[in-house]
């Protein structure tokens, strides 16, 4: 009964959202797509994803061609052996591609990562930033999305991985790295973060950007703030 009124539904819906659960090796989300094809609605709808990327079926890029749009948040949250642990069984070589093999998907498609701040990879956040940035990729986190740079979210939950469990002198490192290495380097570096240079973007606009320097001030005065 929900299959037949979600696809009585579907001419009605602006985007469908696939949050999470690995909707790529779903049989029933490829049923999803070829439903609305066959109803001849894909190039009004959007579809959005937070997934990791591992797998998917082999005609999945043929399907997303007849869509209007398609959103997809690549769930990684560092760089080589640092992200094959945080997102275990996930390697890095693996994660690497496919951050490849999206970077050359059609128009229709965009693509930004889906980075989750948190106690185990805060210290590596700028290496993660710099290895993007000299990737030069053609369309993840093409500004205004992310600033060209990675998008993120914190991790409030579950306690152990929020920052503000750091000891107070991991914390005062990770201040300094970022406010010694880390800024200095945006500064020099923002006119190489993906598309920032095809939008005639100005530093001042970059660094006044919700997603530029700004963001990652904002990771350090979450980190440092006093709970209430």
């Amino acid at each position: 009964v929900f299959w037949k009124q979600f696809y009585t539904q579907m001419p009605n819906m602006q985007q469908i959202y696939f949050a999470g659960g690995e909707s790529l090796i779903i049989e029933e989300h490829y049923e999803i797509l070829e439903e609305a094809i066959r109803q001849g609605i894909a190039g009004d709808l959007e579809l959005r994803y937070n997934s990791n990327g591992v797998e998917w079926r082999d005609d999945l890029f043929d399907l997303w061609k007849h869509f209007k749009l398609v959103r997809f948040h690549y769930s990684v949250d560092s760089i080589h052996e640092m992200n094959s642990y945080i997102r275990y069984p996930s390697e890095w070589k693996r994660t690497e591609e496919v951050f490849h093999i999206l970077d050359n998907t059609t128009d229709n498609v965009e693509v930004t990562t889906a980075t989750t701040i948190m106690a185990l990879n805060v210290a590596y956040i700028p290496e993660f930033v710099k290895w993007k940035v000299d990737q030069n990729f053609r369309k993840i986190n093409k500004w205004p999305l992310g600033a060209g740079g990675i998008n993120m979210h914190f991790a409030y939950w579950p306690p152990q991985l929020n920052l503000k469990v750091l000891p107070a002198d991991i914390k005062q490192q990770i201040t300094q790295q970022y406010e010694n290495e880390f800024y200095p380097w945006i500064e020099e570096n923002w006119q190489r973060f993906t598309g920032v240079q095809e939008a005639g973007i100005t530093k001042e606009q970059f660094m006044n950007a919700p997603y530029g320097l700004k963001r990652f001030k904002g990771i350090i005065n979450f980190m440092n703030a006093k709970e209430k």
